[in-house]
Order: C-alpha cells, then sequence, then structure tokens
C-alpha cells in the first residue's frame, strides 16, 4: 500500500470524482453564490467545480490532511484553507471563516465527508443523547453555518434515509431545513467502497418559519448521470426517506389492488421470534460433530443446503435459545446478498442451531410451508427488500418483518402447495431443488393472481 493510500484509508477519504462533483454544482438553484465552503474537501474538487459556475465567490475549504493543503495551496491557491479538525472549537479563530458565520453564515456549503460509522460522538436530540457517527456531525455543523436560505449539498451514506437510529433526526432538522432533492447514487460511483450513497440538496429556512415540509422527491441517479425513477413520499405516513420503500409500497398496492384473496399482516401469525448468535469470537465451539450450526450460507432457494455442513458442541448454555424445530421458518437478516433468503426447517436440520444473520418465525394459523412458498414469489420479496436498511450490509428487523402483508388463498390451495414442497423434498434430489421451487413459486404467482 502507497505512502499515500495508507493516508486515505487511516482518513476515510473516498474523493469526489469531477463528474460528480459538477453534477452537485449544478443542481444549485441560485446563481448569486458569494460564499462557499468545504469543511472536508479531500482534493477539493467540490470546491474546484463551483469555482467553474461561480467565478468570483470566495472558496473555503478545510481537511486534517497536511499533504494534500499542500498540493491544494500550489494547485487551487484562490482557496482559503484551515487544517485541523473542523468540527472542534478551534475552526473559530481560523479569521477567514469567523468573519462570514458571525454575519450571516455561508451562501453554499458543498460536501462529502468522511464515513465512519463506528467513530460516533453524542448529540441530543429532543432530550436523548443518542450516538451518531462524524458524518451527521458534519451535516449538523453545516446547518448552523450556512445563512438563512443558504444551500447545503451533501453527500451521504444511504442508511441515513432508512436506519431507525436516524429516526428522530431525519424528522428534526425539517425544522431547520427544506429538502429540495434526495437522490440515491448509482452503485460504485466511489470504487474504493462498497456502499450505497445518497446525496440531499438542503436549504435552510429563516427561523421564523415554523412550516414542516410534509413531502419530498426521490430520485436515482443513473451512471449516466440522469435522474430517473423518482418518487414523492409523505413523511406523515413513515420516518423513511428511502427509495426502495417507496417504491415497494407502490408495487405492492398495484397487486393488492389487483388480488382477490384477502389480506392479513405477517404478525396475526407469529407464535414467536428470535434471532441466533454469531460463532465470530466463539471458535472453540466448533467441531467435528456435534448440533448442526446454520447460517445464511446454507440458506438456499426455499431449503436449507447439506454441502458445508458445520457443527458446534451440543447442549451449549451459549445456544440454548437459538434451537429450531420442524416447520420454523428461517428468514435471510442481515447482508447484501442475504435480504429475500427464505426456508422452512424440515425433519432433518431439526434441532439445529442458527447464526445471528438468521431470523427464525414459529407461525400459527396459516400453513408454514404456503407462508415460506408466499415470501419467496414477488409479492413477499418485493417487501422484504422493501424493508431493508442500511448502506452496506442490509438488514431487516423483526419489527418491520411484522408488518409485512400476506395474501391469504383458502385453505385447499394453501395445503395444495404444501404437498408440492413436501413432495419435492422427498423425491428430489439437492442439486435440482432450485429449478423445481422456482415452477412452483411461479404456480402461487399465477394462483394469486386470479381475478
Amino acid at each position: 500500500m502507497s505512502k499515500n493510500s495508507i493516508s486515505t484509508h487511516e482518513h476515510k477519504q473516498y474523493f469526489t470524482p469531477e463528474i460528480l462533483s459538477n453534477f452537485m454544482v449544478s443542481l444549485i438553484p441560485d446563481d448569486n453564490i458569494n460564499t462557499v465552503i468545504d469543511l472536508s474537501m479531500g482534493e477539493c474538487a467540490l470546491l474546484e467545480s463551483a469555482k467553474k459556475r461561480w467565478n468570483n465567490a470566495s472558496y473555503l475549504g478545510s481537511d486534517i490532511d497536511e499533504i494534500l493543503l499542500r498540493k491544494i495551496h500550489q494547485k487551487s491557491p484562490y482557496i482559503k484553507t484551515f487544517l485541523g479538525d473542523s468540527l472542534g472549537n478551534e475552526i473559530n479563530f481560523w479569521e477567514e471563516y469567523y468573519s462570514i458565520i458571525s454575519k450571516n453564515g455561508f451562501d453554499l456549503a458543498l460536501a462529502n465527508p468522511p464515513f465512519d460509522f463506528l467513530n460516533r460522538k453524542l448529540i441530543n436530540i429532543e432530550g436523548k443523547n443518542l450516538l451518531f457517527p462524524i458524518e451527521i456531525h458534519f451535516l449538523l455543523k453545516y446547518i448552523e453555518i450556512v445563512r438563512e436560505g443558504g444551500y447545503i449539498c451533501i453527500i451521504l451514506p444511504y442508511g441515513f434515509l432508512s436506519l431507525e437510529l436516524y429516526n428522530d433526526l431525519r424528522i428534526k432538522i425539517l425544522e431547520k431545513v427544506v429538502i429540495h432533492k434526495i437522490i440515491k447514487i448509482f452503485d460504485n460511483c466511489f470504487k474504493k467502497i462498497n456502499t450505497d450513497i445518497c446525496l440531499l440538496l438542503l436549504q435552510k429556512k429563516e427561523k421564523k418559519s415554523k412550516n414542516i415540509q410534509t413531502k419530498i422527491t426521490v430520485e436515482y441517479l443513473d451512471n449516466n448521470y440522469n435522474l430517473q425513477e423518482y418518487t414523492t413520499i409523505d413523511i406523515s405516513q413513515s420516518k423513511r426517506f428511502d427509495l426502495e420503500y417507496y417504491q415497494f409500497l407502490q408495487k405492492f398496492q398495484v397487486l393488492q389492488d389487483s388480488c382477490k384473496y384477502p389480506i392479513s399482516m405477517l404478525k396475526e401469525f407469529i407464535v414467536n421470534s428470535k434471532r441466533g448468535r454469531t460463532l465470530a469470537n466463539n471458535k472453540d465451539l466448533i467441531v467435528e460433530n456435534g448440533t448442526r450450526f446454520l447460517h445464511t450460507t446454507d440458506v438456499k432457494y426455499l431449503y436449507i443446503s447439506n454441502k458445508n455442513k458445520k457443527y458446534v458442541k451440543e447442549n451449549s448454555q451459549y445456544f440454548e435459545r437459538n434451537y429450531v424445530q420442524v416447520e420454523n421458518i428461517l428468514i435471510g437478516r442481515v447482508g447484501r446478498k442475504c435480504i429475500g433468503k427464505i426456508a422452512i426447517v424440515t425433519e432433518e436440520f431439526k434441532n439445529s442451531v442458527i447464526s445471528d444473520c438468521i431470523i427464525c418465525l414459529d407461525i400459527k394459523n396459516i400453513d408454514p410451508y404456503y407462508l415460506t412458498i408466499y415470501l419467496a414469489t414477488k409479492y413477499g420479496q418485493i417487501q422484504l427488500k422493501g424493508i431493508s436498511r442500511g448502506s452496506g450490509s442490509k438488514y431487516i428487523t423483526v419489527k418491520d418483518l411484522q408488518n409485512l402483508k400476506v395474501i391469504i388463498p383458502p385453505e385447499n390451495i394453501q395445503k395444495k402447495f404444501r404437498k408440492k414442497y413436501i413432495h419435492l423434498i422427498e423425491k428430489k434430489e439437492e442439486v435440482e431443488y432450485e429449478e423445481f421451487f422456482k415452477d412452483i413459486v411461479l404456480k402461487l404467482e399465477l394462483e394469486l393472481e386470479r381475478k
């Protein structure tokens, strides 16, 4: 690893591509910009893009990387710079900065702050002391230092729009800003990070304004930098702001409107739910023969695989609450490729224990085989993917899972699909399962779509 890449890794720097910087600048609906700031400017791509549009504005930039600042002094001498922690008190002794914030504040903040979910500090929201990561501290700092009517265009992890951690914060900031745009940015825009990201365009409200925004437009930016797939979200209906969640609501509503069968919430059928436990710090529990340990890698398309068996010590107190029983339903809880994984526990896997990546449901008043297959249909999958939260490793919560909508056909239809499932498991080899399960899922979808 080169010296520069070591510095980049240590400082959590993921520099903004020039084309994205230009796009961000183009979003600002104001030609009269006189003061611009970036408190974590890195290679200063955002400020350089702004300079092309507002040539006569004053530009201020801060960073903790001394090597980068030296380069910027040579390349872009028009940028007034500060070396140090821009979230600390010492920045207030920076004369050029203080002279602006002590008057009205900055016209525009352009930002791609460092992302570090583990570097968290306390913030008080509605009387609660909550730990928020560094990028959220940057967001709140920008809201503080721009003038009334000023703009903030900021890149954040996509999880900001959906994580429960931010539920109150997302609503609270609407007291101070109007969100003009939320844009999900295409995958791999930043080559070094495997994290979904979004772009927010905010405008600071006047202090006397008491109106709270109720609707927000959410869009998707493709890799050709075209905006598409926009939807309007109603904040009064949910505290979530992410595109997929509202797309799933809209898609399922179309399906629901055309369905002749009744629909119930999944929580009406759940007797018990539980998560498993991790082996990450308990490798000593792994043995050659013992109790079967099930991970999401064992959960395939509607079945549990026997190809890569792992065992843990029998009667381990560590797993005493993590055993599964026949007809329990297993659902992938976390992982980019695990959301949507579904299986049912058959006799072969009775009394196995499950990993922390799996949610186990004990079900009543609905056939568990039917429900398992239903969750693999488009009706179940758009919901499971829609309720998932996070930026990198997506996850779902039991609370969200409880609110999934389940189409309830008559008992004879449920039993018909139960028989299909059991027959397949009994008569086919594992290598054939996926092909035949896909056929069963398709048949159920056609059944549910009958007029």
